[in-house]
């Protein structure tokens, strides 16, 4: 299932794709995870105009970008993960194309696992890469905290969470693959006018197979478990991406529910759910939970053609 916000075939970008790909891009997720697939996904298409070629060029650049850059150990497996995963999507694609959420997060858990086992064949330990990578956090959050005027309190608060990041950063990055694969699908298909895929369908009638809730429920006594490290942190970066995709699942029946509502009132509700944001996301992994059992649409509208149950 191929994920936007509106979809208008042959028409522009819609602003709320725009949005999302906004979203993206501040969020800490791997860039590659989005450029990498774009560039790929409008280079199978074979690229007919001169837009096409542009954003194949903004995409590659991107990716020149990243590996341009200076590397340590974690952005070195970090873009070994975003080109595998970027391989495994358009090879899924070519060979069995389909619904694109499942052939996406396939894909991104898959080669997170592969690269996992090639560090670990290569004696790469687990808290090497994490001290690399909270080294890398730390640093940037310094030269943030040079511009920014906040408390000594509030930064030392801010080096706890960094601290954290490092940590579930692998949850993290499959949780981008995911995202970064659908945005790429769904921009490739407008970018395209419809000839690199399916035809996207509303974000918010976005859905999966219920029975993926054992998945959730088993990491779930993993993590409660009592595991040693580093399987512990393994098993809460599994939930985590679990946590990420029933939060979007809980966002799309949000925007369902509100679709018909006046502007402004969601405009007041974006902002509230914004300043109370711990409050609200797990408000929306919470709804996203109870969509599995109750299926709160109904009555919202048929879901759209193509969406997998």
């Amino acid at each position: 299932m191929n994920v936007v916000l509106a979809p208008a075939p042959g028409r522009r970008i819609p602003r709320g794709l725009f949005g999302a790909l906004v979203v993206f891009l501040i969020s800490p997720f791997p860039g590659l995870c989005l450029a990498a697939p774009l560039a790929g996904r409008l280079l199978l298409a074979r690229p007919r105009t001169g837009r096409e070629w542009g954003w194949i060029g903004g995409a590659l650049f991107l990716v020149v970008a990243g590996f341009a850059a200076e590397r340590n150990l974690a952005q070195q497996l970090l873009i070994g993960y975003s080109l595998a995963f970027t391989g495994a999507v358009l090879a899924l694609q070519r060979w069995r194309p389909g619904p694109v959420f499942p052939r996406v997060a396939v894909a991104a858990v898959d080669m997170a696992t592969l690269i996992s086992v090639i560090a670990w064949a290569a004696g790469i330990q687990w808290n090497e890469v994490r001290l690399v990578l909270e080294t890398q956090f730390q640093q940037q959050l310094t030269d943030a905290l040079a511009v920014w005027n906040v408390s000594s309190a509030q930064a030392a608060d801010l080096r706890k969470i960094v601290a954290g990041l490092a940590t579930v950063y692998p949850g993290v990055a499959v949780l981008g693959a995911i995202a970064g694969g659908m945005l790429s699908n769904a921009m490739a298909w407008y970018i395209t006018g419809g000839r690199s895929g399916e035809e996207p369908v509303r974000f918010r009638e976005f859905r999966f197979n219920d029975h993926l809730i054992w998945g959730a429920i088993v990491t779930l006594g993993l993590v409660l478990a009592p595991l040693r490290s580093p399987w512990s942190v393994l098993a809460f970066n599994m939930l985590l991406v679990w946590a990420g995709v029933y939060l979007a699942r809980g966002t799309a029946v949000a925007l369902s529910m509100v679709a018909r509502w006046s502007l402004s009132f969601r405009l007041a509700l974006f902002i509230s759910g914004a300043l109370l944001l711990p409050y609200a996301a797990g408000a929306l992994m919470l709804v996203g939970l109870a969509d599995t059992w109750l299926d709160l649409r109904r009555g919202h509208g048929p879901p759209a053609q193509g969406v997998m149950q």
